[in-house]
């Protein structure tokens, strides 16, 4: 569900700011957020004051106290309500960034816990965020600056790869994580390891395990199994150029101040869908990539 616009969002009477927030959250977004934090993680506790230690409110709680506030563990109270109030006050005083922090902790330990739950979490979570106005979602456990749902179906399908493809996932979980880090972003690197992933997929299909990019995409082509459009495989081999000659990500200058943020969206994006049409194609073709 996309969020409605309102009269002073349609006729320019809102600064974009407010209608698509980056690097900053107004008060709506705020509350929604917390709203949403307290119904999944707090509420279902409503009926006891004092912690059981045995049971998993008091880990939630602890863990928060002691690991995420750094607060003393000998001055840890067993009791819910103060407990939930001693949070929201802290999450009052949160800068915005620091409000991402907190949900990806909740996350990341709700995940190691009720992954049923916890995904259930992110798509409410993501809802409230697009309905905000938020130029953030939560992908793989990430805050991340993107706001387009095609966008992000896309790379979330390309980290769904089994387990045969675990490298594959792991090099798109890395370009993520450093093109969304808050205080360092690393660009260069993010882009290196979107096409990398796509590099390792193709050495899988072409049985060319030291293959560079554009050779594994010329086997393929020789192969005749896969029929890849020449302006796609020429496309791909251009981007691989560009990351790989003397002047690019790869083997270039330990710093690119050219690249920006959406030199990195641009890549995971087009690397991740590039890798799902590949495998769509491999499937077709019968090719059981979990025997490559």
């Amino acid at each position: 569900m996309t969020k409605k616009k309102f009269f002073s969002e349609r006729y320019g009477y809102k600064d974009p700011s407010e209608v698509l927030q980056f690097e900053s959250m107004n008060y709506e977004l705020r509350i929604s957020i917390w709203n949403t934090i307290h119904e999944t993680f707090f509420k279902d506790f409503s009926g006891w004051n004092e912690i059981d230690r045995s049971k998993e409110p008091y880990s939630l709680f602890f863990y928060l106290w002691t690991f995420f506030f750094h607060m003393p563990a000998n001055e840890f109270q067993n009791n819910k309500n103060m407990l939930v109030k001693y949070i929201k006050e802290r999450y009052d005083n949160f800068k915005w960034y620091e409000i991402y922090d907190f949900l990806e902790y909740l996350f990341d330990f709700g995940y190691s816990r009720e992954i049923e739950r916890i995904e259930i979490f992110k798509h409410i979570f993501n809802f409230v965020l697009e309905t905000e106005g938020s130029a953030y979602r939560l992908i793989n456990g990430h805050i991340t600056p993107i706001s387009n749902e095609i966008e992000i179906k896309e790379i979330e399908e390309a980290l769904q790869i089994s387990e045969f493809n675990k490298p594959i996932r792991i090099q798109l979980d890395n370009a993520l994580k450093k093109m969304s880090a808050k205080e360092n972003p690393d660009y260069r690197g993010s882009i290196k390891e979107s096409i990398s992933a796509v590099e390792t997929l193709c050495q899988i299909i072409s049985s060319k395990p030291k293959a560079t990019l554009s050779s594994a995409l010329d086997e393929i082509e020789k192969s005749k199994v896969i029929k890849l459009h020449q302006s796609i495989r020429d496309g791909f081999k251009k981007l691989y150029g560009w990351t790989s000659d003397d002047q690019g990500i790869r083997h270039g200058l330990k710093e690119e101040p050219n690249l920006k943020f959406h030199d990195a969206k641009y890549m995971l994006i087009t690397c991740s869908a590039f890798i799902n049409y590949l495998i769509s194609k491999a499937d077709q073709a019968g090719i059981d990539l979990s025997k490559k």
